[in-house]
């Protein structure tokens, strides 16, 4: 963060959004779980395997695939807002997806970025 400040000094970088494909997601989640003071909302394309944060501040999009599920006890019941993209392999939701794909991506991501508005 304090190497982008020095790039970008324009950004407030207070409370960031986090957007991760896979274990790019699991990575999001573990920043957000060691440091929830940093981040505001996670956006996952289908990570699978770290825990998400009990926090109840954080707003989660999970993007899910139909190929494949979370381990067991990865994704909490509720608060985290979930969608699976139809068709949508685990492939698919990084840059290789079709366009199609990735439109739709794209239209869940703005509407839970602008939920959260007022």
């Amino acid at each position: 963060m304090n190497e982008l400040q020095k790039i970008e000094p324009q950004l407030d970088l207070n409370k960031v959004i986090l957007i991760g494909h896979s274990n790019g997601g699991d990575t999001s989640m573990m920043l957000a779980q060691t440091h929830p003071e940093m981040v505001s909302k996670i956006i996952s394309l289908d990570s699978r395997r770290y825990p998400f944060p009990r926090n109840s501040k954080l707003e989660i999009l999970r993007s899910g695939a139909i190929d494949d599920k979370p381990d067991e006890g990865v994704v909490p019941e509720s608060s985290v807002q979930v969608i699976y993209v139809k068709g949508a392999r685990h492939i698919d939701l990084c840059d290789q997806g079709s366009p199609e794909i990735k439109d739709e991506i794209k239209k869940s991501i703005i509407q839970f970025l602008r939920i959260g508005k007022s």
